[in-house]
């Protein structure tokens, strides 16, 4: 296959063939796709059962929350849910830091005026240890001043 001329640019011969595969590629996929159904034909079936019964509920005026825990219910039955999650910490859900809200007042330690944000600060929990500042290593201020041992020179440059 030789280059073609396309708006006054000669183009790559491998530019041609990827642009042939990725149109094979393309083609295939309906057929992949139908194929994914027929194995996962039952999950596919239960995935569009559960969204009608959330589109009915959702018309019979349930709530949101109402909808999300029906949905958890199937999910659970569908992934064989082992155990419910025990956080660690209940205050920052594991997380290291406990998040909140500032409407611009000084509730995030900023005494100047600013807008409304969200701000975290660090759990006492260990994984809130990754978000405090290092504690200083040590409190004695003459330890500042001593260095390293010499370095041996046994290994010089030749000549010296």
């Amino acid at each position: 296959m030789g280059t073609r001329e396309r708006k006054g640019q000669r183009m790559n011969p491998s530019l041609d063939a990827l642009k042939k595969s990725h149109q094979e590629l393309r083609k295939a996929v309906p057929k992949l796709r139908a194929v994914a159904r027929e194995q996962d034909g039952d999950l596919h079936a239960l995935g569009k059962e559960t969204f009608r019964i959330w589109d009915r509920m959702r018309e019979n005026g349930e709530s949101f929350e109402d909808r999300c825990a029906y949905l958890v219910g199937i999910l659970k039955q569908i992934l064989k849910y082992g155990r419910e999650w025990k956080y660690l910490c209940q205050q920052c859900d594991d997380y290291g830091l406990i998040l909140a809200e500032c409407s611009g007042d000084s509730a995030c330690g900023r005494h100047r005026p600013h807008l409304a944000h969200a701000f975290g600060t660090p759990c006492v929990c260990s994984k809130g240890n990754a978000f405090r500042a290092p504690a200083p290593t040590s409190s004695d201020y003459t330890a500042a001043g001593r260095t390293a041992k010499p370095k041996p020179r046994g290994f010089q440059r030749m000549g010296q």
